[in-house]
């Protein structure tokens, strides 16, 4: 998903001001039917947290995206609606961090977690709560603009 980064960092720069061509937000907006996009967004917000979970989790968390990636293309093929499947996906990693925090992290610690944690559980709960796909990358760059 070079191509959603890509088209993504030129919509930043207009917004920003820096860019002139408004293509990049039509570009967007086709991207954004492609469900897979979600999966990418959770791997880049998983991605600036290598080192600063306990461990274990970080693993448990990458291993959960590959497995339901392979079960959104597999739903894909059936037809089965994919925003249902991105609902549950979403919901049942939010519970599944909840139980490994609460099982395996010393009471401690658990507070530093859940902040460190907080990139990828928002993204989870957006997911979690939304319809469709698009509206968490639109929601996201009407907070940051």
């Amino acid at each position: 998903h070079k191509r959603f980064k890509h088209v993504l960092e030129q919509v930043h720069l207009l917004l920003s001001g820096f860019q002139q061509d408004p293509n990049c937000v039509s570009q967007l907006l086709d991207l954004l039917l492609e469900p897979s996009v979600a999966y990418t967004v959770l791997q880049d917000a998983l991605a600036t947290l290598v080192g600063r979970l306990p461990r274990g989790l970080f693993e448990l968390l990458d291993e959960e995206l590959q497995q339901g990636m392979k079960q959104f293309e597999a739903v894909n093929q059936e037809s089965t609606p994919i925003n249902d499947h991105l609902k549950a996906e979403s919901s049942r990693l939010l519970r599944m961090i909840d139980q490994f925090v609460q099982d395996k992290v010393v009471s401690s610690e658990r507070e530093n977690v859940i902040e460190s944690l907080l990139p990828v559980r928002t993204v989870l709960s957006r997911y979690a709560a939304m319809d469709t796909v698009a509206p968490v990358i639109v929601t996201s760059l009407l907070e940051k603009y």
